[in-house]
C-alpha cells in the first residue's frame, strides 16, 4: 500500500519472458490471443529475459521497465537440469531462478502435461509445439516439492 511501505513492505514484480514474447513475434497460429505490444504496455515490473536480444530492442520493447538477461551459465544449468533434451520453459526457468534467492517458492498454474491443446499459463493455445519437455519439468518439480523446496498449488 502506498505510504505504508515502512510497515508492510512493498511488492516487486519479476516477469520472466522469452524472446519471442519480448520482441512481440509470437505466432498467432500457436497463440491466438497474442498481443505484440504486451511487453511495451507493462509497467512497474522487472523483466527477466531468458535469452539475449539485440541491445537496440531492449529500451524500445521495454520503455517502462528495467530488463536483465539471464546468464548463459544459468541457461545452461537449467538445460542441464533437463538432461539437455529440450530447452527449459520460462516457467521452469522462473522457478529455478526463484530458488536461488527465495526461502519459500509457491508455484501456481503449472500442469506440465504434454498435450497439443491446452492452457498456456493464462491463455488457451492451439499447440505448444515440440520446444519443451514438460514431462521432465513435471518430474523435477515433483522432486523439488518432495524436498520441500517448492509448494505446487494445483
Amino acid at each position: 500500500m502506498l505510504g505504508f511501505e515502512d510497515y508492510v513492505g512493498s511488492k516487486t514484480t519479476h516477469r520472466v519472458v522469452n524472446t519471442h514474447t519480448f520482441l512481440g513475434i509470437s505466432g498467432n497460429d500457436r497463440f491466438p490471443n497474442n498481443d505484440p505490444m504486451f511487453v511495451p504496455k507493462l509497467d512497474n515490473q522487472n523483466i527477466i529475459l531468458n535469452r539475449p536480444v539485440p541491445s537496440a530492442q531492449l529500451k524500445l520493447r521495454s520503455p517502462n521497465n528495467p530488463v536483465v538477461i539471464i546468464s548463459d551459465e544459468f541457461w545452461n544449468f537449467c538445460r542441464q537440469t533437463l538432461k539437455n533434451k529440450k530447452d527449459p520453459s520460462v516457467g521452469f526457468i522462473g522457478v529455478l531462478l526463484s530458488l536461488q534467492t527465495a526461502s519459500k517458492v509457491n508455484v501456481f498454474g503449472f500442469d506440465q502435461e504434454n498435450t497439443t491443446n491446452k492452457k498456456h499459463y493464462w491463455e488457451d493455445v492451439k499447440a505448444l509445439g515440440h520446444y519443451h519437455d514438460f514431462s521432465i519439468e513435471k518430474q523435477i518439480f515433483s522432486e523439488l516439492e518432495n524436498q520441500k523446496l517448492i509448494t505446487i498449488f494445483r
